[in-house]
């Protein structure tokens, strides 16, 4: 599990799942709308998900194989692959980055 400013991403098995605030795209769910319950984060059934981490307004997924998606403001740079769009509401591979 882990935790943003307002939102929240926890981990089950290879399920991955996030509520609360989502106005920059954080939560995974291809909307700006909040979530009060826990709701699966799209696009990443099936990927290996072993671990999620959250910033103040973004959240990553890191794959078994060393892959790491990312979704949410990247006002910042936080997010690489998302050049052209700050926000992204679903996981995107981040831009080549393996751990």
């Amino acid at each position: 599990m882990a935790a943003g400013s307002w939102h929240k991403v926890a981990l089950t098995d290879e399920e991955v799942y996030s509520w609360g605030d989502n106005a920059a795209g954080q939560l995974g769910n291809r909307t700006f709308r909040p979530a009060s319950l826990p709701s699966e984060v799209v696009d990443l059934s099936g990927r290996g998900v072993c671990q999620v981490a959250c910033g103040a307004q973004h959240s990553l997924f890191v794959c078994r194989d060393g892959e790491v998606y990312g979704c949410g403001s990247s006002a910042h740079g936080q997010l690489p692959a998302a050049e052209a769009d700050p926000d992204t509401t679903r996981p995107a591979p981040a831009g080549g980055l393996l751990l």
